[in-house]
């Protein structure tokens, strides 16, 4: 393997259905991804669906259109983009749309010309853009990796009630998913330990390296200065966060039952970050609660002034593949508290045993609950702790394992 002083810079592109999906966690870390490969020197290109940017271009035979990129985590300047029509099916998109997700319609010529003196192409969903990119960058001779974003309980969960925590079920959304597409990679990202054992268990380790790198949390996830936490004011409240889509498999509900048998129930107001299917729900169960939740989608500036006034953060997961959001939330210094599911990789995130709970278990999470509004003092130790334990997931350090796979993966191919 050549030395990083015989290294040249890269010319990567990222295929992936979705780039400016704002409420979706996979579009957020490519985007973080991409500013940071950048940033480290390469060339990223960004193969994706966006109508709405080929319109902003006046030509709708266009497949290359410049935009601005969007979130606060990513380069301001004008970046290539090649974009591809939003894939229209009908009956899945509208349930797609609910859960934050679109899909991207392959186009051979747009990923030919993308793909056009790359180094190396990288996969984000196994979806059909993505597969039918594989095929045209190994006709071009090109080396190619994939990312596993999706984990099949998210499926399983959403499809029907009945297939809520069925092993069965998800084993075999696992085995289509390799069958139609990651049995093509040498080299698979998986964001957590957690998911890369799934995916051992599951086989796809006979012909690839699973490569663990956290999506990363973003720079601008910091305690406040000064910091509150340290210096607490008394404002009536406790205040309690939680990120994420409004679906089945998150499981928001179980904190409006944890509150509700909470002894200080009076005192609790819950923000819920994002949108989702959910949502009328959560407001009706919330509506019996002396402070009923507040529900909303926040942008990057807004929800991380509400990291700063919040007072916990809970992460009520049954099934997570990493929970950036939950990282973003520690980072900022908020001490969490995080299900105890087997099938969630977010408990990595829990220093002790004062973090978890028991996994769908309303009155063992008011229990924790109520453990840290009685102990204010420990709160305030913990959470310097908590800050300081996410600085192992920044993004440069994300950054440089994806350059070490992806030069991996040219190295590899031109072997």
């Amino acid at each position: 393997m050549m030395g990083s002083s015989e290294r040249r810079p890269l010319t990567i592109v990222f295929v992936t259905d979705m780039f400016d999906v704002e409420k979706n966690g996979i579009v957020t870390s490519a985007r973080r991804m991409c500013a940071q490969l950048r940033s480290q020197g390469h060339t990223v290109r960004v193969v994706s669906a966006g109508t709405k940017n080929i319109a902003a271009s006046g030509d709708e035979d266009s497949t290359k259109v410049h935009v601005r990129q969007l979130g606060d985590d990513v380069d301001d300047d004008l970046e290539d983009r090649y974009v591809v029509r939003e894939l229209h099916i009908p009956v899945v998109n509208r349930f797609a749309k609910k859960q934050s997700f679109v899909f991207g319609t392959p186009k051979i010529s747009t990923l030919r010309e993308a793909f056009e003196d790359a180094d190396v192409v990288h996969f984000f969903m196994p979806m059909m853009l993505e597969q039918v990119g594989v095929r045209v960058a190994k006709r071009m001779g090109l080396p190619v990796t994939a990312a596993f974003h999706i984990q099949p309980e998210n499926i399983t969960y959403n499809i029907s009630p009945r297939l809520q925590g069925v092993d069965w079920a998800a084993n075999r959304v696992y085995k289509v998913l390799y069958e139609i597409f990651y049995d093509s990679f040498p080299f698979i990202h998986c964001p957590t330990e957690f998911i890369k054992e799934q995916l051992v268990a599951n086989g796809y380790d006979k012909h690839a390296e699973l490569v663990v790198i956290s999506n990363g949390v973003g720079d601008r996830f910091h305690p406040p200065v000064p910091d509150r936490r340290v210096f607490p004011l008394y404002k009536g409240t406790f205040d309690i966060l939680m990120v994420g889509r409004l679906s089945p498999e998150k499981n928001q509900k179980v904190l409006i039952r944890a509150v509700q048998l909470s002894r200080y129930a009076e005192y609790i107001r819950i923000f819920f970050a994002g949108g989702g299917a959910d949502r009328k729900m959560l407001q009706s169960m919330g509506s019996v609660l002396p402070h009923p939740p507040s529900i909303h989608y926040y942008s990057q500036d807004e929800l991380l002034k509400l990291m700063h006034s919040c007072d916990l953060y809970v992460h009520t997961a049954s099934v997570e593949i990493e929970a950036i959001s939950c990282l973003e939330a520690v980072a900022t210094g908020l001490v969490p508290l995080i299900a105890n599911s087997p099938k969630s990789a977010t408990r990595q995130f829990a220093l002790d045993e004062r973090s978890l709970f028991i996994n769908n278990d309303p009155r063992d999470l008011a229990r924790q609950i109520d453990y840290w509004i009685e102990h204010p003092v420990q709160r305030i130790q913990m959470s310097k702790v908590y800050a300081e334990s996410a600085n192992g997931y920044r993004m440069a350090e994300c950054g440089r394992k994806m350059e070490e796979m992806l030069y991996a993966a040219v190295e590899q191919h031109q072997r």
